[in-house]
């Protein structure tokens, strides 16, 4: 597959202590077959002059996000399983746990989505539910 080949739009929601947290963000990207599923991978800007390096891999059932930049993390979103992690940003670190509720997968010729809802805690104390929607369109 071709490189800069996919329109991805990220909706994110975050409710923390009832109070309710949507961000969307719209990036092309690379999308390109591994042996087990697909790799996904974009640049965010998280201001003028932040920016984060994006990897996502499908493999099966199971989404790995990287993210490399001012603040790098890797997290594993499995259905029915809870796995560890660190959140690394310019001040330090903290011991991530994603519990993942659910995973669906749809995407076939460079086209779809992926749907994850999952419980984040920080330092084994809860913090939040998320849902995050990752839609993919192929780029023309």
């Amino acid at each position: 597959m071709a490189k800069n080949n996919a329109v991805i739009l990220i909706k994110g929601e975050q409710v923390i202590d009832g109070e309710h947290d949507v961000t969307e963000i719209d990036v092309t990207g690379d999308l390109s077959e591994t042996d087990g599923g697909l790799k996904l991978e974009f640049w965010e800007y998280l201001d003028d002059k932040e920016k984060v390096h994006t990897e996502i891999v499908i493999d099966g059932d199971t989404v790995t996000m990287k993210k490399d930049g001012s603040v790098a993390t890797e997290m594993i979103f499995e259905k029915g399983v809870r796995h560890n992690g660190e959140y690394v940003t310019p001040v330090g670190a903290l011991s991530v746990g994603v519990n993942t509720n659910d995973v669906v997968i749809d995407i076939e010729d460079g086209s779809g989505k992926i749907l994850l809802e999952y419980d984040l805690d920080f330092n084994m104390g809860f913090l939040a539910k998320n849902k995050l929607e990752i839609k993919l369109n192929p780029k023309e």
